[in-house]
């Protein structure tokens, strides 16, 4: 619950627009955003991935690009790919 709750004011501190955030059955977080699937992880601070997808999220949206990105590894500074499907 209380990552739900983090990942829910991160979304909103980063005025980040997610449709679904689905907790599979290993407890990896995946957020949905337009036609992008953000992979998060499972149990570590989101706080620099949803920093960064700040400014990411808005132009694949924009773009209508669809595809995923996997930010479970993201480190501050880090690339981010968006990989189409």
């Amino acid at each position: 619950l209380k990552e739900m709750l983090d990942i829910a004011n991160l979304i909103t501190h980063y005025n980040l627009t997610a449709e679904r955030i689905v907790f599979d059955s290993t407890n990896q977080v995946n957020m949905y955003s337009g036609n992008v699937k953000i992979i998060l992880g499972k149990g570590q601070n989101h706080d620099d991935a949803m920093s960064a997808l700040k400014s990411v999220l808005p132009k694949a949206t924009e773009q209508k690009l669809s595809g995923q990105i996997d930010m479970s590894n993201y480190s501050a500074g880090d690339n981010i790919i968006l990989k189409k499907k």
